[in-house]
């Protein structure tokens, strides 16, 4: 999803436009599929996993890492 668009906004953009055109959009790795008949649901989860993927790359470049040492240094601490 985060290399279809930059933002929540293209990427709503997007979606729209090939659903205007009876694309059907469907994301493998968060298993979601948009049309052109989206219920609220398909949109809010949408908006939600975008929303997500934006706050992850505005981290990576707030602390200058990777996706991977991002994760490394979110996990919990051992007991």
């Amino acid at each position: 999803m985060d290399r279809l668009a930059r933002n929540l906004d293209d990427l709503q953009a997007i979606v729209r436009q090939l659903a205007v055109t009876k694309v059907q959009v469907r994301f493998v790795k968060e298993n979601l599929t948009s049309t052109c008949d989206d219920t609220a649901m398909v949109t809010f989860l949408l908006s939600v996993i975008r929303a997500l993927a934006e706050f992850e790359r505005a981290l990576m470049r707030e602390f200058g890492v990777t996706r991977q040492t991002l994760y490394e240094h979110l996990q919990p601490a051992p007991h």
